[in-house]
């Protein structure tokens, strides 16, 4: 029995390290630079979303910085996905910049997992859903009444009527 638990503590520590020494690796300036270029990495997109929302703020600030300038980078010239922001998402942010790339992250990562979206209201969700994720973390963030609002809708089931309310969130 001693040694079947000291055999899990130290498997959950080797997962832990691991876990912790996560490095993606993200295309230098030559490696986005044709359409094909933004299918190829895709996959990659969707991967710093998820980093990004699990990952709390505070910790591995070199590659979130990496994996948020990839993000950045992706969207500027992806030919298949398009975002606008407006008035409500300055305001959702506001004094907690680093919500953008993972709102930025989580939409396109919906765009790319359900290429046969109709609208904008989906990955308009997904990236709510995501800030909102991070927000109730409460790890290097902000407080602000506009995500306290956003949080509360979303744990109420009432994220459609929240957006419905703040019509500039859907981009035209």
């Amino acid at each position: 029995m001693k040694y079947t638990v000291l055999t899990l503590v130290l498997v959950l520590l080797g997962f832990a390290a691991v876990q912790a020494q996560y490095r993606p690796s993200f295309p230098d300036e030559n490696g986005l630079k044709v359409k094909e270029d933004y299918a190829k990495y895709e996959p990659t997109m969707v991967a710093a979303a998820e980093w990004l929302m699990e990952t709390d703020l505070d910790k591995q600030p070199d590659v979130r910085a990496a994996t948020n300038q990839f993000v950045v980078r992706w969207l500027t010239g992806s030919p298949n996905v398009t975002i606008t922001f407006e008035k409500p998402h300055i305001k959702l942010m506001d004094g907690n910049p680093m919500l953008l790339p993972v709102y930025m992250a989580n939409y396109s990562s919906y765009c790319i997992r359900q290429q046969s979206y109709k609208d904008p209201l989906e990955p308009t969700k997904a990236g709510l859903t995501a800030i909102a994720k991070v927000y109730r973390k409460g790890i290097a963030i902000k407080k602000n009444k506009a995500l306290d609002k956003l949080a509360e809708a979303i744990d109420q089931g009432q994220l459609d009527t929240y957006i419905s309310k703040n019509p500039g969130l859907l981009p035209r």
